[in-house]
């Protein structure tokens, strides 16, 4: 892919999600969620890399089509929690989901050549 900002606009979002998907395994219930959402890092490593997700979205927006980087990003930002969430969190995944993702894979690589010829 010939554009870094677009890649990294999708793993930012990503791994901004599975942070936050992090973080939540430990809340409470009443003030200790409030308590958790304040003091657990994971929910400010999910904020920072949420931000500089946008910014990188930003400038991908600014450099290409938003035809290309909306569903090249989108499509990243959903392949991205779950694979690192398979291998950070121990989750499983069901077979129709990994077809998911190979589908998602596909289309960005289809983006990737047609933006090539373009």
């Amino acid at each position: 892919m010939k554009n870094k900002e677009v890649m990294l606009s999708g793993l930012f979002t990503g791994i901004s999600g599975l942070f936050a998907r992090a973080a939540m395994i430990n809340t409470g219930e009443g003030f200790e969620f409030i308590q958790t959402i304040i003091f657990e890092p994971m929910i400010w490593l999910s904020c920072i890399s949420g931000v500089l997700g946008f910014a990188y979205l930003q400038i991908a927006l600014h450099r290409n089509d938003v035809s290309f980087v909306g569903p090249v990003v989108s499509s990243i930002g959903i392949i991205t929690p779950v694979i690192l969430a398979v291998i950070f969190l121990n989750e499983y995944v069901p077979p129709s989901r990994w077809v998911g993702v190979g589908l998602m894979l596909l289309g960005i690589t289809g983006f990737s050549k047609e933006t090539r010829k373009a």
